[in-house]
């Protein structure tokens, strides 16, 4: 609210408009339409009917509809879709998954992209390089060790089938 008791101000791309080019906001972006180019603003909410492709740099994302292209946020929360080649840079992530009354089960749909979250640099890839013959079996508990990493929690997986 301003110092007048009004609210702060918003921008609403509705479900029936497509918006091209750069947007920048003061204030909080509602997306139930389709946004493509660059979008600049204080928060972004993204509807189950909304998508947006570019680059997005907010401090808080929340979406709930499809999303792809360059996003750095502070906080992002997923409950959609993320296309691929998609790159997020966050602080925080959370992602949703939720059930409605029909018991329907909802998930986060991932393209091919890449996540960055927590202190930027103390997260980067891992680098692979190929072993040479004769460290594969001078370092097998090593070996195992990468190896381990790679799987993923067998409950996790019924969870989310």
């Amino acid at each position: 609210m301003d110092s007048h008791g009004d609210q702060e101000p918003r921008t609403i791309i509705a479900e029936t408009s497509k918006l091209e080019g750069k947007l920048t906001s003061v204030g909080p972006v509602h997306v139930s339409g389709r946004i493509e180019g660059q979008l600049f603003a204080t928060s972004l909410v993204i509807s189950e009917t909304g998508s947006v492709h570019g680059e997005v740099n907010v401090e808080s994302l929340d979406s709930h509809g499809e999303l792809s292209g360059q996003i750095k946020a502070e906080r992002v929360t997923l409950a959609g879709n993320v296309r691929d080649n998609t790159s997020i840079s966050a602080a925080s992530l959370e992602v949703k998954l939720t059930s409605d009354d029909s018991g329907t089960r909802h998930t986060v749909t991932f393209g091919t992209s890449h996540v960055e979250v927590g202190d930027h640099e103390a997260v980067k890839p891992r680098e692979t390089t190929a072993a040479p013959p004769d460290a594969a079996s001078t370092a097998p508990e090593e070996a195992e060790e990468d190896e381990e990493d790679l799987l993923l929690d067998p409950d996790l997986d019924d969870e989310l089938e």
